[in-house]
């Protein structure tokens, strides 16, 4: 099955591509855009799966401006 699509792929890039292929600036251009953004929004969406999906406020996090109570000191 997937040498049968590797060969239909083939046929279709040697068809695709035969001769000389031209762009205009602007195609290229939007082309370019097109797959930057297409890269920057897959990578906005894998990013949270590979560190773990973590949702908080921050309250409570033990950030605190009094002096630590110890009682090892006395």
């Amino acid at each position: 099955m997937l040498l049968l699509a590797r060969e239909k792929g083939k046929k279709l890039w040697t068809r695709m591509f035969e001769g000389d292929v031209t762009f205009c600036k602007t195609d290229f251009w939007i082309l370019m855009l097109i797959a930057a953004l297409l890269g920057a929004l897959w990578g906005l969406v894998h990013a949270p799966l590979t560190h773990g999906i973590h949702i908080s406020c921050g309250n409570n996090n033990g950030n605190t401006f009094a002096e630590p109570e110890c009682s090892d000191a006395e």
